[in-house]
């Protein structure tokens, strides 16, 4: 299983790993491809895996009438997930989109449940990672409720100076609740 080496070593930062949890989640985890533009969630379906990122970047985002919000871009080495759906096992109200060619390794949800039960890192590891969700969405939030579009844009190139690299303006635009004209605007002046 080439390249789960990474996803063992961060797990293990975060709650050190027992060797049973280990086993169990290399006959866990499926290798999945995901081509940019394709969707490893739909909006109105259930998300029923939790992925990590081995490589690529990813998109949340749902609908407002016609429009594509854009709530929080995830990069490699990092886990992928609709919690609400995944955990009340509902319809997700938004999507998960590959910006980028992805690789994945993913664990389904009936898998996921056995770990939270039989092994106690596991629990740590999922709260670490809700944790880890509730604070770049806070994030967002702030960015929005700063009143001048300027504010919002020094925000955006001070916390997640990666997506102004990685993200077309139209995504960036909805990401801080701005038009494409004046983030492109603002661009240009930099």
């Amino acid at each position: 299983m080439a390249g789960i080496h990474t996803l063992f070593t961060c797990l293990d930062s975060i709650a050190p790993l027992s060797q049973p949890f280990n086993d169990y989640l290399i006959g866990a985890m499926q290798p999945a491809e995901y081509k940019k533009g394709s969707f490893l969630l739909r909006e109105g379906t259930v998300c029923r895996n939790v992925w990590w990122l081995r490589k690529g970047f990813v998109r949340f985002y749902y609908r407002l009438g016609q429009q594509e919000i854009s709530q929080c871009f995830i990069s490699q080495n990092n886990m992928v997930l609709a919690i609400s759906s995944l955990y009340q096992q509902g319809r997700s109200n938004q999507s998960i989109q590959a910006m980028e060619d992805c690789s994945t390794w993913l664990i389904d949800y009936p898998s996921l449940e056995y770990i939270y039960r039989h092994f106690p890192e596991a629990q740590v590891i999922g709260r670490k990672t809700a944790e880890q969700y509730y604070a770049l969405l806070e994030k967002r939030l702030h960015a929005i409720a700063l009143r001048k579009s300027v504010d919002r844009y020094h925000y955006l190139e001070e916390h997640f100076p990666e997506l102004l690299q990685r993200v077309p303006l139209k995504y960036l635009a909805s990401f801080i609740d701005l038009e494409v004209h004046t983030i492109s605007r603002m661009r240009r002046k930099r």
